[in-house]
């Protein structure tokens, strides 16, 4: 298990998110929970994930990103640890996090991809 911030606040956090998130969408409801992105995030770190790859698919993530990390309101995600680089794009992907342009990249990512990207943009500087 890997070590969440404050687990017992960042579960409630999460799920409370997901309970709101739901709220908005009918059936979504239940297919998501705090445990399931535990689940998928410890998936994904466990993957023997390629950095190369991850340069690969990262030329997308530059666009806006950039290799400096400087852009107005944009994070820099060089030098992200991978938990919580994978954790970032397991929650766009199950809608939890509100940016469309993250939540609509994130939705086509498989897990082989963002544990290749998340060892990729954990290496860079």
């Amino acid at each position: 298990m890997i070590g969440w911030p404050t687990t017992g606040r960042y579960r409630a956090w999460l799920t409370a998110c997901f309970v709101l998130s739901a709220a908005g969408h009918p059936g979504m409801a239940g297919q998501t929970s705090a445990d399931n992105i535990e689940a998928e995030v410890e998936a994904i770190l466990a993957i023997s994930a390629d950095p190369a790859y991850g340069a690969y698919l990262g030329g997308e993530c530059a666009t806006c990103h950039r290799a400096s990390g400087a852009a107005p309101g944009i994070p820099q995600i060089a030098g992200l640890p991978r938990d919580h680089f994978v954790l970032a794009l397991v929650e766009y992907r199950a809608g939890l996090r509100d940016n469309d342009v993250m939540r609509t990249t994130a939705a086509r990512l498989k897990d082989d991809e963002i544990a290749a990207l998340a060892a990729h943009f954990a290496a860079a500087d």
